[in-house]
């Protein structure tokens, strides 16, 4: 089954800011975008190597409310881009919010479904 059709619900394109603890030795953190959303998942930009099947907590900032919030969330895919700057890999990731029931969780979804209900939607 196609990734298309596992999607229980619609996806809305927007960029936000995001970050999570790097895999590096060190353990720096590793800077990301969200490409889209949805209310169980989010597809993420980033260039940090990403492995299928790790977790990891997600950080972001909701613009309506400027809320920090920690999404916990599985890695469900990873694909490797072409490099656009020399020297920089590039990846994008899907990933699968685990805990649908936690408060930065609800409070995602409550974001995700105020703007679904304007319209914004891909």
């Amino acid at each position: 089954m196609a990734a298309e059709e596992q999607r229980s619900s619609p996806r809305i394109n927007i960029t936000l800011p995001a970050h999570f603890l790097s895999n590096r030795v060190g353990g720096d953190l590793a800077l990301a975008s969200t490409i889209n959303i949805s209310a169980g998942g989010i597809s993420l930009s980033c260039t940090e190597k990403l492995n299928a099947g790790q977790e990891i907590e997600l950080q972001t900032i909701l613009p309506t409310t400027g809320e920090k919030l920690k999404l916990y969330s599985k890695i469900i895919w990873v694909r490797e881009l072409e490099a656009s700057i020399p020297r920089i890999q590039e990846y994008r990731a899907g990933l699968k919010i685990l805990d649908s029931a936690g408060k930065d969780e609800l409070k995602f979804t409550q974001f995700y479904t105020h703007q679904l209900n304007r319209g914004f939607r891909i």
